[in-house]
């Protein structure tokens, strides 16, 4: 139990102080200073990236952790948060299968009008031979005159 407080209080002045380090790093470049972001957050340094990355894991974790309770057991604003997540992530799931339905009906739409100019050049190609046919033979259907009154 000692323990597990120990390593609370030491990921909180942890994620206190990178907190810290970034709204210093905020607060010089609203203020138009020059500000050597790379060096004050420890880019390039592999050991402070790979501080930084762990806070930024364990604040992940505990987040996740924090919002995976029971809905019941949540505060109020977390349970909004839940939701606001969840409906968000509603809409993002629609929005793709309405992309797909649109992706689906062009494609169905595509084919359609490729089958149909098919058909037509095919009407066409055998309507000119009807034609060519017509015109060979002098007494065909077309050409015939009647000849003689009934």
């Amino acid at each position: 139990m000692i323990a597990l407080r120990r390593d609370y209080l030491n990921f909180s002045r942890q994620a206190e102080q990178k907190i810290g380090k970034l709204k210093e790093v905020i607060e010089a470049i609203n203020q138009g200073k020059d500000v050597d972001v790379e060096e004050m957050l420890g880019t390039g340094d592999p050991e402070r990236e790979k501080e930084w990355e762990e806070v930024l894991q364990e604040i992940q974790l505990a987040e996740d952790e924090y919002l995976s309770e029971k809905p019941g057991d949540l505060p109020e604003w977390k349970r909004r948060r839940l939701a606001k997540k969840e409906v968000n992530q509603y809409h993002k799931e629609k929005q793709a299968q309405k992309k797909q339905s649109l992706q689906e009906k062009r494609a169905a739409y595509k084919e359609r009008e490729t089958r149909n100019a098919e058909r037509r050049k095919c009407a066409a190609e055998d309507e000119s031979e009807v034609l060519t046919d017509d015109a060979k033979t002098p007494n065909s259907g077309a050409n015939r005159r009647p000849t003689g009154f009934y």
